[in-house]
């Protein structure tokens, strides 16, 4: 679809320029599937599918080299620590891109939370799609009603910050 294109095309601009500054790039997808579909667009990435642990963890070593490019799926956004040269420090830290809904929040949380480990330069864009929707999810039972409030919450408090901030892509249908 056109908005597909148009979401790739902003995705390897954003990566362009990230690298072009030396800094290394993570780019988070919600699946093995998302991942194959645009693997194709970036020959050089690593790739973290969560299938081949070997050969992940030589990618994951190299992930926070400058101008590396990495593409995971949830696998990358828990438990795994990249750790940044000084280089990559001083290029501005690991930059970390959401360019698809995420499955809950807490799996957004972790994949933002790539970026910036233990004190360290980062940041991170999530494109945002106007029919994304954080605020029901079905982990949570009606009872667990504060949840649901503190989950929408954060999906407005996302849609805010993360819509129209000038150095940042989103991405809007």
């Amino acid at each position: 679809s056109n908005d597909t294109i148009q979401m790739k095309r902003l995705l390897v601009e954003e990566i362009q320029k990230e690298r072009k500054r030396g800094r290394p790039v993570l780019v988070i997808l919600d699946s093995v599937k998302r991942v194959d579909e645009i693997i194709y667009l970036f020959p050089d990435a690593g790739i973290i599918k969560g299938i081949n642990p070997e050969q992940e963890r030589e990618v994951i070593k190299n992930a926070g080299k400058p101008r590396t490019l990495t593409i995971a799926t949830l696998a990358a956004g828990r438990g795994m620590d990249i750790k940044l040269d000084q280089q990559s420090k001083d290029a501005g830290g690991l930059h970390v891109i959401i360019p698809y809904l995420m499955p809950n929040v807490r799996c957004l949380e972790q994949a933002i939370g790539r970026s910036g480990r233990q004190g360290q330069p980062g940041t991170a864009t999530v494109y945002v799609d106007k029919n994304d929707k954080y605020d029901l999810s079905i982990e949570f039972h009606e009872t667990h009603g504060h949840l649901n409030k503190l989950q929408k919450e954060f999906s407005d408090y996302l849609r805010k910050e993360y819509k129209g901030r000038e150095n940042e892509t989103s991405f809007i249908k």
